[in-house]
């Protein structure tokens, strides 16, 4: 059981603890309603300590060790408590607003009811701590750490997140709508149905999360990421089956091996993105700028991809089957070993377009723009339809089933 102390004894042990040089030692002692207002606690050890119902505002406990202490209902307004360590401390109904966190340490905390509004959390270690019906409206949280943690009740309306770690974090149907989230770990995220119209996701790491052997990708089936910003964000292996992608920024983003089924991209941006081996059976790719991007080994069966820009994209060994391309600028695009079989190709640009060992059997190119073409050993059948200029007969190389 922890020691009752007064208000006296304790600036005594502080006093001779400076003294000495060395950091004063209030661990496991009892603090009773004491008003400690703006006094200087710096580096103050209070390790398992009750400080119930004391009056902290606007107190000095920089550096201060606050493991498994008690602080239910305290009043910690403006406090300053950078460094601190509060891990596995009990700050239930608390008040810390305006307080300023920098880079505690709050592990396994009971943080249930704690106003931290206006706070500074940045770079603060949330993991494991309970945070159910605290406050963090205009809380700035850049770098904090919630690995881990179910974030679908918490208001971050108002929040600053730029750079947070939500590895691991569920926020399933959250409205996540314009917010700032431009660097942040979301590797192994739950973000399924998630709003993120519009939202700020450049150079984000979405990534799937864990080692070779067990792994757990970025969930964003159903997402609506209609506008956002994805430049250069890293979301290989992420599940967007469904996802609302419309208009979305994914200039240089990395989706390898990404899951985009049937997710709707018209109107993306897609330059320098890579593409490889990700999957985008019937995904809506109307009106998409690919340029430059790479889509090695993609799968694109069925996919919508009228007035698509694909202008010298890499498209070897791609499956196109039954794909609609009308319109679509493919000038100068690398199409070897590419299964076209049943593609709509009418009026698209194929200009300069290489077509070595491409399937174009029943593929569609009437009014196509075939100049320059390489098709040297493609493969049509009687199905395949060429513009009305056009003698496949002619054409050395090119075989017919």
């Amino acid at each position: 059981m922890s020691n009752e102390i007064t208000r006296e004894e304790i600036f005594a042990e502080i006093r001779n603890a400076r003294e000495r040089r060395k950091s004063p030692d209030l661990s496991r002692k009892t603090l009773r309603n004491i008003d400690l207002r703006g006094e200087n606690l710096l580096g103050v050890n209070l390790q398992g300590s009750v400080l119930d119902a004391c009056n902290l505002k606007g107190v000095n406990l920089q550096g201060a060790n606050l493991e498994k202490a008690r602080l239910q209902n305290v009043d910690l307004q403006e406090a300053q408590l950078q460094g601190s360590k509060m891990r596995g401390a009990n700050l239930q109904g608390g008040n810390l607003q305006k307080a300023n966190l920098l880079g505690s340490d709050l592990q396994k905390a009971n943080l249930q009811g704690v106003n931290l509004q206006e706070s500074n959390l940045e770079g603060v270690d949330f993991q494991k701590a309970v945070l159910k019906d605290i406050f963090l409206q205009r809380a700035i949280l850049k770098k904090a750490n919630f690995e881990g943690q179910d974030l679908r009740r918490l208001d971050l309306s108002t929040s600053i997140l730029q750079g947070i770690n939500f590895k691991n974090v569920n926020l399933s149907g959250v409205d996540l709508s314009g917010f700032d989230l431009s660097g942040v770990n979301l590797q192994g995220a739950n973000l399924e149905k998630t709003n993120l119209q519009g939202a700020n996701l450049q150079g984000a790491d979405l990534n799937k999360a864990g080692s070779f052997l067990s792994s757990k990708p970025t969930r964003l089936a159903g997402a609506d990421l209609s506008g956002a910003n994805l430049e250069a964000a890293t979301l290989q292996e992420a599940d967007l089956h469904q996802a609302k992608l419309a208009g979305a920024n994914l200039s240089q983003a990395d989706l390898q091996e990404a899951n985009l089924q049937e997710a709707n991209l018209e109107g993306a941006n897609l330059q320098a993105a890579n593409l490889t081996e990700a999957d985008l059976q019937k995904a809506n790719l109307q009106q998409v700028n690919f340029e430059k991007a790479t889509l090695r080994s993609t799968n694109l069966q069925g996919a919508q991809l009228q007035g698509a820009n694909l202008q010298q994209v890499d498209l070897r060994e791609s499956n196109l089957q039954a794909a609609n391309l009308q319109g679509a600028n493919l000038a100068g695009t690398n199409l070897q070993e590419t299964n076209l079989h049943g593609a709509d190709l009418q009026t698209s640009n194929l200009q300069g377009a290489d077509f070595n060992n491409a399937d174009i059997r029943a593929a569609n190119l009437m009014e196509a723009d075939l100049r320059g073409a390489s098709l040297k050993t493609a493969t049509y059948n009687q199905e395949t339809q060429w513009p009305a200029d056009f003698n496949a007969s002619l054409v050395r190389g090119l075989n017919k089933a």
